[in-house]
């Protein structure tokens, strides 16, 4: 019957497809250094730039950016109006984040970039190729450190998350191809809305969230 699918689901869930028990620190690990990006960054900051031919040019702009001392609209304005740096212009000057490691950005800003201390503050006159560039640091992430250990739980979390699903998923695959069941899709639906809202939690710990 159009039943079989979800009485048979609903047994060998009740017997857990996967135990959280069986996520192992090795899981744990894997998944850790698989995404690694998601809990340890390097400091990465956001800076505008207004490049001009000259070092006399750079100075007559910075002049007036320093008139409206702060204001990011402002200098974003004084970007597409006065820059010679096309690549940039069109983006009101906009660089968007970048680590002190990063290739694309030229060393010269990089520099000037970190040295800037405060959000909204002015850097250079900077030489760079095409000219002299003026900054602005428009925004700033901190470096993410996060360890195995501290991130340890949320893992486990997920892992067990994920090949639940994945579990049941291929279970009812198999169902399918061995009995060519039809599949009763809104009952099925029910089914894993109640999963989602009975992942165990391991005692004394927490249920993670997902990154």
């Amino acid at each position: 019957t159009k039943r079989v699918m979800v009485d048979r689901l609903v047994e060998t869930l009740r017997k857990d497809l996967v135990k959280f028990a069986d996520i192992t620190d090795k899981d744990v690990k894997d998944f850790y250094e698989a995404n690694k990006k998601l809990y340890v960054q390097p400091r990465r900051v956001r800076v505008s730039q207004i490049v001009l031919k000259t070092k006399a040019d750079a100075k007559r702009v910075m002049a007036l950016s320093l008139k409206k001392k702060g204001d990011v609209r402002h200098f974003s304005q004084l970007a597409k109006d006065e820059s010679i740096d096309e690549a940039s212009k069109g983006k009101r000057g906009d660089l968007g984040f970048f680590d002190e490691t990063s290739t694309v950005i030229p060393k010269e800003i990089l520099t000037a970039a970190f040295a800037i201390k405060a959000m909204w503050q002015l850097g250079g006159p900077v030489k760079v190729k095409n000219g002299y560039a003026i900054l602005m640091k428009t925004g700033e992430k901190r470096a993410l450190n996060r360890s195995v250990e501290i991130e340890k739980q949320r893992i486990k979390n997920r892992v067990f998350r994920e090949r639940r699903v994945k579990a049941i998923n291929d279970f009812i695959d198999g169902l399918q191809k061995k009995a060519k069941v039809e599949i009763n899709e809104a009952n099925l639906a029910k089914v894993k809305v109640d999963l989602k809202g009975n992942t165990p939690a391991p005692k004394g710990g927490h249920q993670g969230h997902n990154h």
